[in-house]
């Protein structure tokens, strides 16, 4: 993602409290639904549909989507073989779900996808 880029994504305005509280709301909302980690990333892809934490909303999953979103078209355009620390050990682990495998990443989206498609009346679940 270049910088016209990641400007576009933001609606060309500076960032305000109110972007610094929807980003602390999709840190939470993460950690609630991927944590304690890989296992418990693999339990929410095996089940029927992702656990919905109490408290958050369709906006919230929405918000997290997209920000996922932008890191998923970060990785693609950068080679795992110029990635470095964090970013390149969240890339290794291979996480599967019966048939299906998943990058940390694209397994993380794919949880934020069900649970939206749940959250907006069971479409496209599967």
């Amino acid at each position: 993602m270049d910088e016209q880029e990641f400007d576009s994504w933001q609606g060309l305005r500076p960032f305000g409290s109110q972007d610094v509280k929807q980003f602390e709301r999709a840190v939470a909302l993460a950690s609630t639904l991927w944590d304690p980690g890989i296992s418990h990333i693999e339990h929410q892809l095996l089940a029927p549909h992702p656990e919905i934490p109490v408290g958050f909303d369709l906006a919230d999953f929405r918000n997290l989507q997209q920000q996922l979103q932008v890191l998923l078209i970060a990785l693609q355009r950068k080679p795992p073989a110029h990635q470095t620390g964090p970013v390149l050990s969240t890339m290794n682990p291979e996480i599967r779900a019966g048939t299906e495998s998943f990058t940390l990443w694209e397994a993380c989206y794919e949880i934020v996808r069900r649970a939206i498609a749940l959250l907006e009346g069971g479409s496209n679940l599967g």
